[in-house]
């Protein structure tokens, strides 16, 4: 819905992260629903998108959720690489160690990341 307003209001970039956004929700579900090949095809893609128009920060937010996607589907290796990447990134207000220890998603990884 909301970016049927950007569009509205004439703004380019907005509809484009916003409809982005709902595709992330829409991969975390195919992740849950344990569709995994469209979970990550959607991830990737919404993260190609969205990294495009988005800043150094806001910009990992779909890689943060491509992450949360691996791990959810049981591919611990590329949640692992994922989030390794992500930690070097500027993407501290998205991603750190104090959330990586709170966040219920990421339980099964504590082990094998340095947290």
């Amino acid at each position: 819905m909301r970016g049927f307003v950007y569009r509205f209001l004439g703004d380019t970039k907005g509809p484009l992260v916003a409809f982005d956004s709902a595709r992330i929700s829409l991969g975390i579900a195919l992740s849950v629903l344990g569709r995994k090949q469209d979970a990550i095809r959607t991830m990737r893609r919404t993260a190609q998108i969205m990294s495009l128009f988005a800043d150094g920060v806001d910009g990992a937010y779909p890689f943060i959720a491509l992450a949360q996607s691996h791990t959810l589907t049981g591919d611990q290796a590329s949640a692992l690489d994922q989030i390794t990447s992500l930690l070097e990134m500027p993407a501290y207000k998205l991603l750190t160690v104090r959330l990586l220890r709170l966040d219920p998603i990421h339980d099964g990884l504590r082990n094998q990341l340095a947290i």
